[in-house]
């Protein structure tokens, strides 16, 4: 078969979406929806996160130095691109979720979500067009249904994902929805 070269700005073929948690500098809960995600250190457990320098949670993020990972099912797809549309520096997106704290201040968590890790921020990296955080886990919360053996059971916990570059929101069976569509219909 022959290669034929195509632009060099390629994403990934699909990531899985999370949504990240923070507080507003009022101590609000505010949440952002995530694809450019993952873990990226063994020991001590530490994941990456890619962030728009334009985004309000960016600043919250710098001020709380904290931050949740929170792994929404197929059934939150639609507050899930709520979260990555809207502002929450204009917006609550705290109230469409029950929201829950662990040990760290400004690293809210949603309830809903199947599986919550709260991070504490190790390190920072800027970069032309985003921010890239490294931050340490600190304490990871699931629901006792996903759970086997004292891990999740991912047969049992569906998460989704973000498929590019056409933008839709799929689990691992079926499509659910598009990117920056689907949440425009929450409110």
């Amino acid at each position: 078969m022959r290669k034929i070269k195509i632009k060099k700005d390629v994403w990934p073929l699909i990531e899985s979406v999370i949504i990240i948690g923070t507080e507003t500098e009022d101590q609000r809960p505010n949440f952002l929806t995530c694809s450019w995600h993952s873990r990226v250190n063994q020991k001590p457990p530490q994941w990456g996160i890619t962030i728009d320098h334009r985004r309000y949670s960016l600043d919250c993020i710098k001020r709380n130095m904290t931050f949740s990972i929170n792994y929404p099912g197929p059934e939150l797809v639609k507050e899930t691109d709520y979260c990555g549309i809207y502002s929450g520096k204009n917006i609550d997106k705290g109230s469409l979720f029950t929201i829950f704290h662990g040990t760290l201040s400004g690293a809210p968590m949603i309830e809903e979500c199947m599986l919550n890790i709260e991070l504490e921020v190790k390190r920072i990296i800027e970069l032309e067009s985003d921010s890239l955080i490294i931050g340490e886990i600190v304490n990871a919360y699931s629901d006792e249904r996903y759970i086997i053996d004292d891990r999740i059971n991912s047969e049992h916990a569906e998460s989704f994902f973000l498929s590019y570059p056409d933008f839709n929101y799929y689990t691992i069976h079926r499509h659910i929805g598009k990117a920056w569509q689907i949440g425009r219909k929450v409110k």
